[in-house]
């Protein structure tokens, strides 16, 4: 827990042209007013709803001002309209277009609360000493320049339960309407007991790494926690680098 309060301090969170933390009701506009809001973050994370023009042009500068300082730009966006917002589908294509030329990775959910795709990418750079770790630069490294991104999170229990956990995360990916394969980085957590077995972490990324094309970059890492039963893993992925247009489906993690 220590080491993910430790990221919090380096991350910001942009809901809705609101900083956490800012302290104020509404977010600065000039560039340089918003470089000093956001100073120090190594992640920014901008969160918006995709049917209200005014949240999109404040988001837009917003993660532009952000990646030009070279934060990691993660935006994630809410697909929940009403339906008189639905009605701006053809904006809301426009509005989309912005956001990937001053993002890094985008995400799509379908309720304003972001808030565990968040953790999770979070919780996936705080490892214990032990552990396989890679931090924000590996972070980078895959989402950085990454376009539109999906994110799985699955469990599993007994044998087999680390191929099994891949697996599911390789058919919610298909799930929707994309490959895996056509993924240009793919990011993996294991969470686990300590006592798990290694081999088994290794059986199932050669599962992973049979299901991608070859150029695809792969990063992992472990984290793991005692109080865990000893054939239990979650595995979380998360695959980058997609185009196109059918490629803003919802993330259900």
């Amino acid at each position: 827990m220590e080491q993910i309060a430790t990221i919090r301090k380096r991350v910001a969170v942009v809901v809705d042209g609101i900083v956490a933390n800012f302290g104020s009701d509404s977010f600065p506009r000039k560039e340089e007013e918003i470089k000093e809001a956001l100073h120090g973050s190594e992640i920014v994370f901008v969160v918006v709803t995709i049917c209200d023009k005014t949240k999109i042009d404040i988001a837009s500068v917003v993660a532009k001002t952000a990646k030009q300082a070279g934060a990691l730009t993660i935006t994630i966006v809410s697909k929940e309209c009403s339906f008189e917002e639905n009605q701006n589908v053809k904006f809301s294509k426009k509005a989309l277009t912005r956001l990937k030329n001053c993002s890094d990775s985008i995400f799509f959910i379908n309720s304003n609360e972001p808030t565990q795709i968040i953790n999770t990418i979070l919780e996936m750079m705080s490892n214990n000493e032990n552990d396989i770790n890679f931090d924000t630069e590996d972070a980078k490294t895959i989402m950085c320049n990454s376009r539109f991104a999906f994110i799985s999170s699955n469990e599993k229990v007994g044998e087999n339960a680390a191929q099994e956990a891949i697996k599911s995360a390789i058919e919610s990916i298909a799930s929707h309407n994309v490959s895996i394969n056509g993924a240009m980085g793919v990011l993996v957590s294991f969470n686990m007991h300590p006592n798990f077995s290694i081999m088994e972490i290794c059986i199932a990324m050669a599962t992973l790494q049979d299901s991608v094309h070859e150029d695809t970059e792969i990063i992992f890492g472990t984290s793991s926690d005692e109080n865990l039963p000893t054939d239990f893993i979650r595995a979380t992925v998360i695959a980058t680098g997609f185009e196109g247009k059918n490629r803003i489906t919802v993330n259900k993690i």
